[in-house]
């Protein structure tokens, strides 16, 4: 494990792993549909705490 499962405030889970060849490989998928405006909502919330 490069980087563990973790969930994005864009609507999208992701993580990377290493195969036992030194490939990285990025995994991810869409957990949820959201609006620009709920995503900019979102972004910036996170930044402002």
């Amino acid at each position: 494990m490069v980087r563990p499962l973790t969930d994005h405030f864009y609507g999208e889970r992701s993580a990377t792993v290493r195969d036992p060849f030194g490939h990285q490989w990025m995994l991810g998928a869409q957990i949820e549909r959201l609006t620009p405006e709920e995503m900019q909502r979102r972004y910036t919330a996170l930044f402002n705490e």
